[in-house]
């Protein structure tokens, strides 16, 4: 009986950065067989760190739009109350 360790698959930030959570059928397929311990499946932490600051720009970005556009629709309203928009 082999004691040999299965294949290491290293995921890269240009992989999961456009699917965070590997659902893709390509990665379906490899998921399941690091579930079975046919493959080793590493994230290494510089892609975590790398998707986190991506992710928490993006959400920075939509955060300020979503404020520009309750702003552009509270100068619309007209006698309602002002404090009933986002929070800033």
């Amino acid at each position: 009986m082999s004691n040999a360790r299965p294949p290491v698959v290293v995921v890269d930030t240009t992989e999961i950065r456009p699917d965070l959570i590997l659902s893709k059928s390509a990665w379906l397929q490899t998921r399941l067989w690091a579930l079975k311990g046919l493959v080793q499946l590493w994230v290494p932490e510089v892609v975590i760190r790398e998707t986190v600051r991506h992710y928490g720009a993006q959400l920075d970005l939509h955060m300020a739009k979503l404020r520009d556009a309750d702003d552009a629709l509270s100068k619309l309203s007209y006698g309602c109350d002002p404090c009933s928009g986002m929070s800033q």
